[in-house]
């Protein structure tokens, strides 16, 4: 069964009058688990949770935000926590769940280091083995 799910733009044109804030959108298909899902909130935003981060995730600024959880059906590539670390300064905990390795696997030394400053809380769940 093929789910029919409203593509990022059909979401932003529902939003056109919205003028006092940007209205951020993202639809996400899982074709091994057949489901949908879509993020829909206004920018800046005040939320202090962002829950099923994918790497369709766009960036952003979002210091109010402390507790952040990732999931895909691709691999999280390096890049991907690079725009986590950015877009969430004061994150303190991450959960992270994807069963995929990463593409890109580049030697230790090419890659920059990313640090998370405030996190408490790391959990790792459904990994790749």
């Amino acid at each position: 069964m093929q789910l029919s799910l409203p593509s990022t733009k059909d979401i932003q044109q529902t939003f056109i009058d919205f003028k006092s804030k940007d209205i951020i959108s993202c639809v996400d298909y899982f074709p091994e688990s057949n489901k949908g899902q879509c993020h829909i909130y206004s920018y800046p935003s005040q939320m202090t949770h962002y829950n099923n981060i994918t790497n369709k995730f766009s960036g952003g600024l979002f210091q109010h935000v402390r507790t952040v959880s990732l999931f895909d059906e691709k691999p999280f590539e390096h890049e991907f926590f690079l725009r986590i670390q950015i877009s969430f300064p004061f994150m303190e905990d991450l959960c992270i769940e994807n069963n995929k390795p990463q593409n890109c696997k580049e030697s230790n030394e090419s890659l920059s280091l990313i640090k998370y400053s405030y996190l408490g809380i790391l959990r790792i769940c459904n990994v790749h083995t």
